[in-house]
Order: C-alpha cells, then sequence, then structure tokens
C-alpha cells in the first residue's frame, strides 16, 4: 500500500529510462501505470489495519 505523487512517479520514471533502460526500451505511459486496477479487493477491517500499522511502526522512519 502506499502513494507517489505523479509528478514524483514522472521524475522517478525519467530517472530509470535514463540510468536503467536499454537502448530501445519505451518508457511507460505514467496513467497506464499508476491505477488501482492492480489492487486487490482486499479490504482491511479497523481492527486489521491497526494491527498493520502496529505491525509497520518500526519501518515508518524509513518511509516518512
Amino acid at each position: 500500500m502506499g502513494y507517489m505523487e505523479p509528478k514524483d512517479y514522472e521524475a522517478m520514471t525519467d530517472l530509470v529510462m535514463k540510468y536503467l533502460a536499454h537502448e530501445g526500451d519505451q518508457r511507460p505511459e505514467i496513467a497506464k501505470v499508476m491505477t488501482n486496477r492492480f489492487a486487490g479487493g482486499l479490504k482491511l477491517s479497523a481492527a486489521e489495519w491497526d494491527q498493520a500499522q502496529k505491525n509497520a511502526q518500526e519501518f515508518r522512519p524509513y518511509v516518512s
């Protein structure tokens, strides 16, 4: 689970294309990649969400 601003995703894609892509690789269309269609139908209950937050607490300094 996560979120990234579209402009940040564009910048990240630019870096990947500049430094990692091979000659001839095509830049993906961001609108086709940034979508919820890959998200599953999983819905967490309030208790499950609280537990997930608690389990991830030690990693918060790395992603906040």
